[in-house]
């Protein structure tokens, strides 16, 4: 009986240190999707980092086979605005330019990247949309903050606003 629960032991021990193994080595594999990104999207966010004339772009992994534009916001609205034009049930990359106080009440502004993926999508659609994030992050300088957000709990301005600062 000794022997038997040693053995056990010592299969779960293996069994563990292969699966961290396999597990690492997966996720190395998986650090790009290598799915093109539109010209559309480099535009548009020029338009809202250098030309300040969008408040949010909100992008979207079309088909597995390009990261396109899914929706842009005019530079006069919300963050209430943006809620209510994001999709809630896909996943989606945002870019908003976000207006703020300070604690200190100064008012000031930051580019945040939001990574959207709602806890009910699909795994594979959550892979993909995973391993994309990095090839359009690295295309977009002077972002400030990165926010991952899986319920919309995760969007409060508030909350938000705290990560920021």
């Amino acid at each position: 009986s000794e022997m038997c629960i040693r053995d056990r032991v010592s299969t779960q021990s293996t069994w563990g240190n292969n699966f961290l193994i396999k597990s690492q080595h997966k996720s190395t594999e998986m650090v790009d999707s290598n799915i093109p990104i539109s010209d559309e999207c480099l535009a548009r966010w020029l338009e809202l980092k250098k030309d300040h004339k969008l408040r949010y772009v909100i992008y979207r992994v079309e088909g597995e086979k390009e990261v396109v534009v899914d929706a842009i916001g005019e530079r006069e609205l919300t963050w209430n605005d943006f809620l209510e034009n994001l999709i809630k049930t896909e996943p989606r990359f945002i870019v908003f330019d976000l207006p703020f106080k300070k604690n200190d009440g100064i008012q000031t502004e930051k580019i945040i990247f939001i990574n959207w993926c709602p806890q009910s999508v699909p795994v594979r659609v959550k892979m993909v949309h995973s391993s994309t994030k990095d090839s359009l992050k690295k295309k977009m300088d002077g972002i400030a903050k990165e926010v991952q957000a899986t319920a919309l709990d995760d969007l409060d301005f508030e909350e938000v606003r705290r990560l920021v600062l």
